[in-house]
């Protein structure tokens, strides 16, 4: 007989004044491409400044999840071709993200289930597309 494992990758995102590594507007709902900058467009030459509130979020979420903290992060380039995705590249993180090895509990049947979690660790959100009759447009806010 085989057991199963079922695995969810949740996002969140962070209520932030600005982008997580950019200085635009984190605004939701304003006119398409109006928060837009070199960096979140991946203009050659340009580097990305990490958003200090972001990350402060989310080890905060990291340390609330029970999550052993990482004393070291850092960001990835994951690289790969999306059409809401200016740059062909993802920064995010995997060998040393915020947290891992954390857990939450939830009551089933009467009893209590620890959850594990894997890791929490930051990525940037591209952009979106937006579909209209035959036609699809791009957002980069």
């Amino acid at each position: 007989m085989y057991q199963s494992f079922i695995g969810l990758e949740v996002h969140i995102q962070l209520l932030t004044e600005t982008k997580a590594f950019c200085g635009c507007r984190n605004e939701f709902g304003h006119e398409p491409n109006t928060n837009v900058c070199p960096v979140c467009l991946g203009y050659p030459g340009v580097l990305p400044a990490l958003n200090e509130q972001a990350i402060r979020m989310a080890y905060l979420v990291a340390k609330t999840l029970h999550c052993e903290i990482s004393g070291k992060t850092v960001f990835d380039r994951k690289n790969y071709f999306y059409p809401d995705m200016p740059k062909n590249y993802q920064i995010s993180q995997f060998g040393s993200p915020v947290g891992r090895n954390g857990h939450f509990a939830i009551e089933t049947g009467g009893a209590i289930k620890r959850i594990r979690i894997h890791d929490v660790h930051m990525e940037e959100d591209a952009g979106k597309m937006i579909h209209a009759g035959d036609s699809s447009y791009l957002d980069y806010n």
